[in-house]
């Protein structure tokens, strides 16, 4: 276990890659937000705007890297590589507003694992008025991403996907936050 803003950002952006799906061209999500890539949104990203999918990653890796800089200082507790996993995903996804005050948050931080893991999937859990289940994960997604516990099955429940696309083994494409 390790500090949470202390692990790399290709560790959160294979996980990310593969459930938000490429889109080489921009294109309005369901809130009506223009977006790119692999789930990129901002000033930068223009109507009809086309990226290679070199570009995307690049820019989920900033995205990753800004989002871990938002959320770092309010966690307070050592995290695994799966939990540091799935905190950044769900922040990508709902934003470090959502979270900082969230149950989720403060169980994690008071050392209840098995509290912060049930968060992910609880309608309940709320934050500035986000939903923190509102995000469409996929049945293998954050919640079970979340471990309950440490050791040779540290990413608990998506272990066989995350260890197939390992940045230890290098990204298919080449590709290096």
């Amino acid at each position: 276990m390790n500090s949470f803003g202390s692990y790399p950002a290709e560790v959160a952006a294979d996980f990310i890659e593969q459930w938000e799906g490429f889109k080489e061209k921009a294109y309005k999500c369901p809130a009506g937000i223009l977006t790119i890539g692999f789930g990129h949104t901002g000033d930068d990203v223009k109507p009809d705007q086309v990226i290679t999918y070199k570009e995307a990653y690049d820019l989920l890796c900033k995205d990753i890297k800004e989002r871990v800089m938002q959320i770092a200082p309010f966690i307070n507790v050592p995290v695994t590589e799966g939990q540091f996993i799935a905190l950044v995903s769900l922040v990508f996804n709902v934003g470090a507003g959502s979270v900082k005050g969230s149950r989720l948050l403060k169980k994690l931080n008071a050392g209840d694992i098995e509290g912060a893991a049930a968060e992910f999937t609880d309608g309940g859990n709320t934050a500035q008025g986000t939903s923190l289940a509102r995000i469409d994960a996929p049945p293998q997604g954050r919640g079970e991403a979340f471990p309950r516990r440490v050791g040779k099955n540290e990413y608990f429940g998506i272990s066989e996907k995350l260890k197939s696309k390992s940045r230890s083994e290098g990204h298919p494409d080449g590709f290096l936050c």
